[in-house]
């Protein structure tokens, strides 16, 4: 390898890894030659291939926030430099695509030297190849500084720009460096974006640009590494992708799909529409692992597909869940249910696997009379799948319990419960027992997750088991001791549960900690007076915080000076509602000192409770037996009357709780 030149050893190491049958060892050593210095006589003369090299002291540059330096003058290059910094910008990226192809990682300092040489020529790449080298540097595991990245948004701008037959506008204008501001924005809404749909969508050849591939892996490593290009790039690649999608394969709308949604970036109609049409047609071929990717994404970006797009979807994820992995189920029950929320609780899917569909049976043999006949027969065949999808998707899961992570145990069950459906105490039974021997290595989020969906799951059912049977056993007895059993494994969940929560209230965000307490509600269970203390202590402290925050944000209004430091509070009206009224339900006697922070934070938040929050408040004040100031009562009757008088000006009649509130 001594012998050779540093193109030569880069032809190489590009050659041997096209070839699928390298060795990664080999490939490894061929980097590694790549960083020597030729022998003092053996200097070229040949200047380098990108005419700026730099020198070994920019091995630093892959962690360091500061600008790439101007290049030196030819005249001071040293000859002597390593052959990686001798390397053209294309035969780098080459190199390094190469390496990824075969998951081998060079040293840092071999990828600090290799990023600041190729920061100095990204321009000069073609835009495949700008696309290649980012998707092979985020599986290569490096994170480019956001000078680096500033510089490949302008490269790639001027790609996308060119491949759309636009005119590349200055690097300021395309790049990220005057966005100001990296809040995504509304896609297909300025002149500038509608030139690059228009331009894209014309069927321009993308010889030099970038086709459907190059888009998508653009698109993921940029969501991997949480970058945010400029409006103007954005905007480019929404177009071009939006341009590609008729072409697209089913693992490319599915990464798409993924980038998008994990970039938080709002698409038009048309955009959308396009998506949806395009993904109809491919639904059954998406493999289950794309599924739950394209699932989340129509949800979470708020779609809007049709009933035809949902039945194909249902179809389509049915007979692909045997294979689906357990990671992916969570999630793709959850973006279902998002798609139309009571869904699957219309269907009257029985839960638990052979259990007779009695409630469907029912519903279906009610005669002309009973208003199901006012449906459409789609309507009914929707309903009609999604039983039969959930039934299959709760059999998998029983199945396949073992083989579920605690966190994604948790999730699913969470996922199960959002969806509307009991499963019924031998399933629900099954997966307690499995989640209760893994609640030790339940993070914080998933413990409120896991008591959230047991306190679903639970309505309905027994919780006590019933006297012991005297007599010799029979099919009742035996049903009256699987009850029992099913309400000890659900009772055992909880106490391991909560006694993993005791020490980790302190890390659950607010509306997660009110959840919680919500929850517990619902179960009517008694977590303990210790417990009940330590829930008291955690959310006394937030109660001031909230208080004071809605002071600042009161002051700040009423002065005009609104700025971005100035927060609402995250304990927000309907949260307090929820949480006094579990403290209520909870049989808990917060002292004087909680008392006083709740009334302090719920006060200065009052012209902001809806009907409901306030039904709630009074509700629970009154079940405590707390006597607020009289201020305080007087600001609270007021509003009471604002919202009678609001409901009454809208046609609303007044709900029977803000009716009582206003009575007490």
């Amino acid at each position: 390898m001594d012998d050779l030149s540093p193109q030569e050893t880069a032809t190489v190491l590009v050659t041997l890894a096209g070839l699928r049958s390298a060795n990664p060892e080999v490939l490894r050593q061929l980097a590694d030659a790549l960083m020597r210095r030729p022998p003092s006589s053996n200097l070229s003369q040949t200047p380098p291939a990108h005419a700026a090299g730099p020198s070994d002291s920019s091995a630093a540059a892959i962690a360091s926030p500061a600008p790439a330096p101007p290049p030196p003058p030819p005249s001071s290059l040293p000859t002597s430099a390593p052959g990686l910094a001798r390397l053209s910008s294309q035969e780098l990226a080459q190199v390094v695509s190469a390496l990824a192809s075969f998951n081998v990682r060079p040293g840092d300092a071999w990828l600090g030297l290799c990023m600041s040489s190729l920061q100095l020529g990204l321009a000069a790449l073609p835009g495949a190849q700008l696309a290649q080298l980012l998707w092979a540097l985020v599986q290569l595991g490096v994170r480019p500084t956001t000078p680096w990245l500033l510089l490949f948004e302008s490269a790639l701008c001027d790609a996308l720009q060119a491949s759309a037959g636009l005119t590349p506008e200055p690097a300021s204008t395309s790049s990220g460096l005057g966005r100001g501001g990296l809040q995504p924005q509304p896609w297909g809404s300025g002149h500038s974006d509608r030139a690059a749909e228009e331009s894209a969508g014309a069927g321009v050849g993308l010889g030099r640009g970038l086709g459907a591939e190059e888009l998508v892996r653009a698109l993921r490593a940029l969501a991997q590494i949480g970058f945010q290009p400029g409006e103007r790039c954005r905007s480019l690649l929404l177009a071009c992708s939006r341009s590609q999608l008729p072409a697209m394969q089913p693992h490319q709308v599915a990464g798409l799909a993924w980038a998008v949604s994990r970039l938080g970036w709002q698409v038009d109609e048309r955009w959308s529409g396009e998506f949806l049409q395009a993904t109809a047609a491919l639904l059954p071929q998406l493999k289950p692992a794309d599924l739950p990717q394209v699932v989340g994404f129509v949800a979470s970006s708020r779609l809007a597909p049709g009933r035809t797009w949902l039945r194909a979807c249902l179809g389509a994820s049915h007979a692909h869940l045997a294979q689906c992995r357990p990671a992916d189920l969570p999630e793709l029950l959850l973006g279902l249910t998002a798609l139309d929320p009571g869904l699957f609780a219309r269907s009257a899917a029985p839960g638990a696997p052979g259990t007779a569909r009695s409630a469907a049976a029912e519903g279906g043999a009610a005669g002309p009379g009973s208003g199901t006949t006012t449906r459409e027969a789609g309507e009914e065949e929707l309903e009609e799948l999604a039983h039969a999808w959930m039934s299959r998707y709760l059999q998998q899961c029983a199945q396949r319990l073992p083989l579920f992570t605690a966190a994604g145990l948790a999730r699913m069950m969470l996922a199960v419960a959002r969806a509307g459906v009991r499963p019924g105490q031998e399933w629900l039974a099954e997966a307690c027992g499995t989640l209760a021997s893994k609640v030790d290595v339940l993070a914080p989020l998933d413990l409120a997750d896991a008591v959230t969906a047991l306190a679903a799951l639970s309505q309905g059912l027994p919780t006590a088991p019933g006297p012991a049977p005297t007599a010799a056993l029979t099919p009742a007895t035996h049903s009256a001791a699987g009850v029992a059993a099913a309400a000890r494994r659900r009772q055992e969940l909880l106490q391991a549960l909560l006694q993993a929560c005791a020490t980790k209230l302190s890390l659950l965000p607010d509306d997660r900690l009110v959840g919680l307490a919500v929850a517990l509600a619902e179960l009517d269970a008694s977590p303990g007076p210790a417990w009940l203390q330590a829930l008291l202590l955690e959310t006394q402290p937030r109660l001031e915080a909230a208080a004071a925050a809605a002071a600042a944000a009161a002051a700040a209004t009423g002065a005009a000076e609104v700025t971005s430091t100035v927060r609402p509070p995250s304990l927000t009206p309907r949260l307090l509602s929820e949480l006094i009224v579990a403290v209520a339900k909870l049989d808990v006697v917060p002292p004087r000192g909680w008392l006083r922070a709740f009334l302090l934070a719920a006060g200065r938040q009052l012209p902001a409770f809806d009907a409901g929050a306030l039904s709630g408040l009074v509700w629970a004040l009154v079940v405590l037996d707390v006597q607020p100031p009289e201020k305080w009562s007087q600001r609270l009757r007021e509003r009471l009357r604002s919202c009678l008088a609001e409901q009454a000006a809208g046609g609303e009649a007044a709900g029977m709780g803000l009716g009582m509130a206003q009575d007490e």
